[in-house]
């Protein structure tokens, strides 16, 4: 496998652009913290919170919102065409519908709580972001039983100061943050427990060429169980998943394939575009090899694994991935 410390980096992986992303993200969450911060001198608890993103996913924003057309050359819908509100474009099992509510969005977090017994002692988000699935998992763990630590692992400072913030109305919870960096995924801190859970959610998307280095650190770390929810569906197609590498090695052709590519609504085109959006954005090409290595050499069992089955945005649908350690 490519190990990206030792790689030549691409162009795209530039230490300036690895800065940029993160930059952009410390605005977006800092944008959500002044949110938060009225909604919490409102007086809304940690439910009240999580409730209140779940229902900003839902919000209708257009059949496919304005914020993924922007960002999209051409576009057929095709059959899909003079669709009315609140009907909006998704991937549901790996086929676009036209739906009033998008399904599925809640078993991320019902999958990694199934796996929180009574010895598990630490659940630990990578990328966490916000932090609102550690509160949706907090608050969907049985309060009879003793909660494990949570540990929201966060490259931005406004992402960690969002979830300090956001479970400041759950004095019971024991959560902390901690500066996490896929290029250097240190999880040493992880010793200190006895039975681990970790998830990701949309966070390792961010990592072009993730290689060894993060299972490494995670087998070698006191880890049980993990979850990942990532939009890798498409890697599994051995075509795909070249034609995206070359898109990335090459800046000329990525700038071409970024301004002519249709994207067309119709059944069997969900995987072919979803390899385009991860091609366009620089999105991750290698965790599902990552993952199937890990399993041939015996490390992991693969215990759930749901291509495309959900999507917020319907070009980057979620595959869910769940292993246990072998």
């Amino acid at each position: 496998m490519v190990d990206p410390r030792t790689t030549p980096a691409p162009w795209y992986i530039a230490e300036e652009e690895r800065e940029n992303r993160k930059t952009a993200y410390n605005q977006s969450w800092s944008r959500l913290l002044d949110e938060l911060n009225r909604r919490l001198q409102a007086g809304s608890t940690l439910e009240d919170l999580v409730k209140a993103n779940q229902d900003d996913q839902q919000k209708y924003a257009g059949f496919i919102p304005a914020t993924l057309t922007a960002a999209i050359p051409q576009l057929e819908l095709g059959e899909f065409g003079g669709q009315k509100p609140p009907y909006r474009l998704a991937v549901v099992n790996g086929s676009y519908t036209s739906v009033p509510r998008l399904p599925g969005l809640d078993i991320l977090v019902r999958t990694v709580a199934a796996l929180v017994d009574s010895e598990v002692d630490c659940v630990v988000e990578l990328g966490s972001g916000p932090g609102y699935n550690l509160g949706e998992l907090f608050l969907a763990l049985p309060p009879e039983q003793n909660r494990p630590a949570l540990i929201a692992c966060e490259p931005s400072e406004q992402g960690r100061k969002l979830t300090e913030q956001l479970f400041s109305t759950a004095p019971g919870a024991e959560i902390s943050t901690r500066f996490f960096d896929y290029y250097e995924p240190d999880l040493s801190f992880l010793a200190a427990f006895k039975k681990v859970v970790v998830f990701t959610s949309h966070s390792i998307e961010q990592i072009p060429i993730l290689g060894p280095g993060l299972y490494e650190s995670l087998l070698a770390a006191p880890v049980y169980a993990c979850v990942h929810q990532e939009p890798i569906g498409w890697q599994r197609y051995t075509n795909l998943a070249a034609s995206v590498r070359k898109l990335h090695d090459d800046e000329h052709a990525w700038n071409a394939f970024r301004s002519s590519f249709i994207y067309s609504i119709q059944p069997g085109r969900e995987t072919e575009n979803a390899a385009a959006w991860a091609a366009g954005c620089i999105y991750n090409t290698d965790l599902l090899p990552v993952l199937a290595h890990a399993s041939d050499q015996g490390r992991i069992n693969i215990t759930a694994l749901a291509y495309d089955f959900a999507s917020i945005n319907p070009f980057n649908p979620s595959t869910l991935v769940s292993w246990t350690r072998a």
